[in-house]
């Protein structure tokens, strides 16, 4: 066909097809060959799904169920229609694994080429490491070597013990925990033990999705260290700083058009991951393409956030036991070190031996309205949920109904605007965390009410309201949101600054460094940034906020999920408020986000 169906054509008049798969519709037919509808759909929705974070797209469901996933009204697609993959091997550019096409059709999947090569890779890199087991150096007893970093304390959890003997075992380890519940301390006497083991010339790199991540990891273990938590005669082995991952892999990466001779491989004995719910398919692949086959590989974060932006949600395919449970021959060898009563596990694979979940947390009280909330959402529970927050309205946790009607909004930006007013006389140390005591987060960022219009919005608030005098666009107070990482000022991607005005009247932003020292650069040094009194909860990740507020949409959209809802939650240290409409928290909290991959099957099924 020389022509694109109807709907495509006002599709691209109406937006929702974007250039780049305008592009690709072009290309195909170009290349492969005039597109039957069939394909036209399939290629389109593909490209749109993996923007979205998908890395497949499933053929077995109506063309109607991709439109609720990509939360798109009927654009004029037939959507009862289901896509047969026999009609689809009729065209050029489609095609089985073997075939050297752009779109690979396995089973009841469609997969852009590259993510189908990504995917399969992935999943047998981290087979492989995870069934290469360590045989521990003789001559020494361990039992009593890891009670030297860990107290005889009751409050102590047995899982990060376990943790720290599966450390000595596994190549691979996952480490999945709430927000609290010890994820980095384990780590740190992990550390301590690999280098007790091993000795201080034991090659370390400690690492992040992000920068604002790195950076909190490398002040948490530097927190370790300076508690007493690491004997002296470690530290020596213990790396300066987490890097961000892109920067760990920049220089082995190739460059050029002839193939690399030689795939060079990082020189490390351990590598450690933190907040790896952010890793995306890509960067999991790029990391394990370099990792070297004695590399140890530890991955530290929460199953149950968000995943990250880009396509893949790697560590919720990883995590897909639900309690910790062990093979017979791991249960055996955790015997050694005096634990009892380790259920075993049916997993033929062995992939789950490479997987412990801690489960108490140190930062909540059992009883704590916020901790209890999010076990709530995390269980899906929305009635309950509903009646903690409608029932506590306390100083933890509360509801503020928010319907986008102008006093709804006012009484936002007045809020905001006596927060202006009451910093003028902090001292810069003090304002450097003023914007990190209290946040508001939002579902969306695009929109008439997502957080780029809603920063706006405020603003124009404050200057009509004259709160604010800007100076080229800076002003005493503004908080900002660095956008993407700058080396050469050393900040980067999450992180928060306030600008403020120094003595001569010249403006500065002020940064907290790794070390906790403020770090202060010229306004218009900064290329990428963009105001932050309100944040989106995919912003937030990594972060701690004392007091919460997540202002709900204003209609229902497939963002507003569970993981969403629960991640929001547990960025809250002492108090939690959601801002909206009840019915829509509800239906959010009963909705689980879902990625569709493959690679959750891959790992866990022979």
């Amino acid at each position: 066909m020389n022509r694109f169906p109807e709907w495509v054509e006002q599709g691209f008049k109406s937006g929702w097809i974007g250039r780049y798969e305008r592009q690709l519709l072009f290309f195909l037919r170009e290349e492969y060959g005039s597109l039957n509808e069939d394909a036209a759909i399939v290629a389109l929705f593909l490209s749109l799904f993996e923007r979205s974070g998908h890395v497949c797209l499933p053929l077995n469901v109506p063309v109607q169920e991709w439109l609720q996933v990509l939360d798109l009204e009927n654009p004029g697609i037939n959507q009862n229609k289901i896509i047969r993959p026999d009609h689809l091997l009729k065209h050029n550019a489609f095609g089985s694994p073997e075939d050297q096409v752009p779109f690979v059709i396995e089973h009841d999947n469609i997969y852009i080429r590259r993510d189908w090569l990504y995917e399969l890779f992935v999943a047998e890199s981290l087979k492989e490491i995870s069934s290469d087991k360590i045989k521990l150096p003789s001559g020494k007893d361990y039992e009593e070597i890891i009670s030297r970093f860990f107290s005889e304390r009751s409050d102590m959890p047995d899982w990060q013990k376990v943790a720290s003997a599966l450390s000595l075992k596994n190549r691979f380890l996952v480490i999945s925990g709430g927000p609290g519940t010890g994820k980095t301390t384990t780590v740190a006497q992990i550390i301590s033990l690999l280098l007790y083991v091993y000795g201080t010339s034991y090659r370390i790199a400690l690492t992040a999705p992000t920068g604002k991540a790195a950076a909190r990891m490398t002040q948490a273990l530097r927190k370790n260290i300076a508690g007493h938590l690491v004997p002296d005669e470690l530290k020596p082995g213990w790396p300066d700083e987490a890097k961000t991952l892109h920067r760990l892999l920049t220089a082995f990466d190739h460059r050029g058009i002839l193939p690399d001779p030689e795939i060079r491989k990082l020189p490390y004995d351990l590598i450690v991951v933190d907040e790896a719910s952010m890793i995306d398919l890509k960067m999991m692949g790029r990391l394990l393409k370099h990792l070297r086959a004695d590399t140890k590989l530890i991955l530290l974060g929460d199953k149950d956030q968000l995943s990250s932006v880009e396509a893949g949600s790697v560590l919720a395919d990883i995590c897909d036991k639900q309690v910790n449970r062990f093979s017979a021959a791991i249960a055996d060898f955790l015997k050694q070190f005096g634990f009892k009563n380790i259920q075993e596990s049916d997993d033929e694979t062995g992939f789950s031996d490479s997987i412990v979940y801690l489960t108490k947390s140190y930062r909540f009280r059992s009883d704590s309205g916020i901790a209890v909330l999010a076990d709530s959402v995390n269980k899906m529970n929305a009635e309950k949920s509903e009646k903690l927050i409608v029932d506590h309205q306390s100083k933890e946790i509360s509801f503020q109904p928010f319907h986008y009607k102008s006093d709804d909004l006012k009484s936002l930006f007045s809020s905001i605007a006596d927060r202006i007013q009451r910093l003028s006389n902090l001292s810069h140390d003090l304002l450097i965390r003023y914007w990190s005591e209290d946040i508001w987060l939002t579902v969306i960022r695009r929109g008439p009410f997502g957080s780029v219009s809603l920063n706006k919005m405020v603003e124009d608030y404050l200057v009509k309201e004259r709160f604010i005098t800007p100076d080229s666009g800076w002003y005493h107070g503004r908080p900002i949101l660095v956008t993407r990482n700058d080396y050469s000022l050393g900040v980067f991607n999450g992180d928060l600054g306030v600008c403020v005005k120094a003595s001569g009247g010249s403006f500065q932003v002020l940064f907290t460094d790794s070390d906790g020292n403020i770090k202060r650069v010229y306004p218009h040094r900064i290329q990428h940034f963009e105001p932050a009194f309100l944040l989106t909860v995919h912003k937030s990740q990594g972060s701690e906020f004392n007091n919460v507020s997540l202002l709900l949409p204003d209609r229902d959209t497939q963002l507003l999920t569970r993981e969403l809802i629960y991640t929001a939650i547990t960025r809250a240290r002492n108090s939690f408020r959601v801002a909206g409409r009840m019915d829509l928290l509800k239906k959010g909290i009963e909705r689980k986000t879902e990625r569709f991959t493959g690679l959750k099957s891959r790992l866990h099924h022979s």
